[in-house]
């Protein structure tokens, strides 16, 4: 356990304790006068990802996502995927110059990212996945012989056919669960951009099997798990399950050969309702790194190939923790604190009205990247701070900021989405 990030994370919200830093003197932005109080909670805010040059925006409005591509350089939408109330997109990725949407009824389209041109279509898919090159789909009725299927995001040529008798579904991205194949937005929107893969995994009905993405070929075969389960990377994949008393047990497992990696406990999930201990819930896997927190447990940091415990702090009023390769942040009490990955080492510190909640975290071009929600209120803050040192580069009232390009910075706000420099 890293003592000093426990003690720093145990005084947050408390007057000082002598080891996080004070804040930096700036003013505390709070919702601005005119705004008007609600009772209803704001929209949530845009998922926005900066890829070759084009913004592509994400927005979850009841079951329908809604996908647009924005150019930074003329401030104008480019194009949109069509919606159909009928028939809405509930699953969307970005992927090497091309959009991905997957449909309701099970129908996949492939456009082209720069022209919105329709590359190509594949009807009632049942097992989905998508790789920053590929995607991966089996037909939705296909007892009793399932045939998953490879094709070129590019082209929609078939790269391979994989084995038969795998029913089930493709788990392609780090932390995507098991049953994530059509879930409504909200519940697994996931990353925008798609991983770069070189195994995927296929839940059956009585095995997982791991097979390389290029070719198909089958690398190992594990049992189900009898609890939880997702890809930590392409080189392992993690199972995680109770033991007794809602006392939670991760295990890594080697891709390639089902060997096991590495095992541990991280403590109780909940105290209450043991049946939803494991239930619903799954951890935060970003870059190389996989954050594990319950409620009355410590949040840990383990670095999904090794195990390393790289981090561990207090969970006094539930923070938000997540993590990059670099910054672990975590959020409580209206304060952003930000410590290195390595070293549990605190970085900076960013003081916000105590009632504030955040949305929309990203790191986004070497910048931090967010919005505050007050209770009561219609309003929305955005920020954008330095990764490493906290400075604030800009704060508006009603505006979301969506990425940074450059010198530019893209919000969203009452008029839309325009552009404005990073200082403006």
């Amino acid at each position: 356990m890293r003592s000093l990030a426990v003690l720093a994370l145990l005084c947050a919200g408390l007057a000082g304790c002598g080891l996080v830093a004070s804040p930096p003197p700036e003013p505390v932005p709070s919702p601005s006068s005119s705004s008007s109080s609600s009772s209803s909670p704001a929209a949530p805010p845009p998922q926005a990802e900066l890829v070759d040059g084009f913004v592509v925006i994400r927005k979850d409005s009841g079951s329908d996502q809604q996908v647009s591509v924005f150019n930074p350089r003329t401030g104008s939408t480019l194009w949109s995927v069509l919606g159909r109330p009928a028939d809405p997109v509930v699953k969307s990725r970005i992927a090497q110059g091309s959009i991905v949407a997957a449909r309701r009824s099970g129908d996949v389209e492939v456009y082209d990212l720069p022209t919105g041109r329709l590359r190509f279509t594949k009807e009632k898919v049942g097992a989905l996945g998508i790789s920053w090159t590929t995607l991966f789909a089996g037909a939705a009725q296909c007892q009793p012989d399932c045939l998953l299927r490879a094709y070129d995001l590019a082209t929609g040529a078939e790269r391979w056919t994989g084995p038969q008798s795998m029913p089930g579904n493709v788990l392609v991205e780090p932390g995507e669960p098991a049953d994530a194949k059509f879930d409504p937005p909200g519940r697994f929107s996931g990353p925008m951009r798609a991983s770069v893969a070189n195994a995927i995994a296929v839940r059956g009905t009585d095995s997982v099997v791991l097979l390389d993405a290029t070719t198909g070929q089958e690398l190992s075969k594990v049992a189900k798990p009898e609890r939880a389960m997702a890809l930590g990377s392409d080189k392992t994949l993690l199972e995680w399950g109770d033991v007794k008393d809602c006392e939670l047990r991760v295990t890594a497992t080697d891709v390639r050969t089902g060997e096991l990696k590495w095992s541990m406990e991280m403590g109780a999930r909940t105290a209450q309702r043991p049946a939803e201990c494991v239930s619903g819930w799954r951890p935060t896997i970003t870059d190389r790194l996989t954050v594990w927190h319950s409620q009355r447990g410590v949040p840990r940091v383990i670095e999904v190939d090794s195990g390393k415990d790289f981090w561990s702090g207090n969970t006094a009023s539930d923070p938000m923790v997540t993590a990059t390769r670099q910054v672990v942040f975590t959020y409580a009490l209206g304060r952003l604190y930000a410590f290195n990955a390595e070293d549990a080492r605190h970085l900076w510190t960013a003081e916000n009205d105590r009632t504030a909640r955040l949305v929309g975290f990203a790191v986004n071009g070497g910048r931090v990247i967010y919005a505050l929600e007050y209770p009561g209120s219609a309003d929305r803050v955005g920020f954008v701070r330095d990764l490493l040192t906290g400075k604030r580069m800009w704060y508006g009232h009603g505006a979301t900021p969506l990425a940074v390009d450059g010198d530019r910075l893209v919000v969203e706000d009452a008029s839309g989405v325009r552009v404005q420099p990073i200082g403006g």
